[in-house]
C-alpha cells in the first residue's frame, strides 16, 4: 500500500473511515518549509498518522494510542506523533505532529508540525489551541 506525504491523502483508496481529520493550516505551511530539507522523516511522520487513525478506526480509544512506539503525551490531551520508523538503523531528525483526538465528535484535529528545536513553543501553541477549540466545541461553532 503506498502512501502520499500529503497530509490530505493518508487514507488507502477506498477506505471508509469513521474519524475525519481536520487540518490546520500550520501543519501545511510547516509541511512545505521542512518537505525537501527532510523528506524521510515527514515520510515517517505521515504514515504513522496513517497508523493510528487506523487504530482509532478499529477502535482504539485515544488513551490506549499512548501505547504506540511513535506517540507522546503532551499537556491538554494533545499527542505528538513522531516520525520513528518500522527500524532504529536510520538516524534521522525528531519531527512531530501534533494532534488532538476529539472522541466525541471522532475528529482528530492535526494542529502543527515541528522539529526538536521547536517543542516547547509547539506544545504551548498547541495548548492554546486545543483550548480555543473546546470553545467553540461547548458554543457549537465547530462543523
Amino acid at each position: 500500500m503506498a502512501w502520499n506525504s500529503r497530509l490530505d491523502n493518508i487514507i488507502p483508496v477506498g477506505y471508509v473511515s469513521m474519524w475525519t481529520i481536520q487540518n490546520y493550516e500550520d501543519v501545511g505551511r510547516r509541511q512545505k518549509k521542512f518537505e525537501k530539507k527532510w523528506p524521510h522523516e515527514l515520510k515517517n511522520v505521515f504514515e504513522n498518522l496513517a497508523t493510528l487513525l487506523l487504530a482509532l478506526n478499529g477502535g482504539t480509544k485515544p488513551e490506549q494510542l499512548k501505547q504506540m512506539r511513535f506517540v507522546h503525551s503532551e499537556p491538554a490531551g494533545v499527542l505528538a506523533i513522531d516520525q520513528k520508523g518500522p527500524s532504529k538503523r536510520a538516524r534521522m531528525k525528531q519531527f512531530r505532529l501534533y494532534v488532538f483526538p476529539d472522541e466525541e465528535h471522532e475528529v482528530l484535529h492535526t494542529i502543527t508540525l515541528g522539529d526538536k528545536g521547536r517543542q516547547q513553543s509547539d506544545v504551548n501553541f498547541c495548548i492554546g489551541s486545543v483550548k480555543q477549540l473546546q470553545g467553540e466545541i461547548e458554543n457549537g461553532k465547530t462543523g
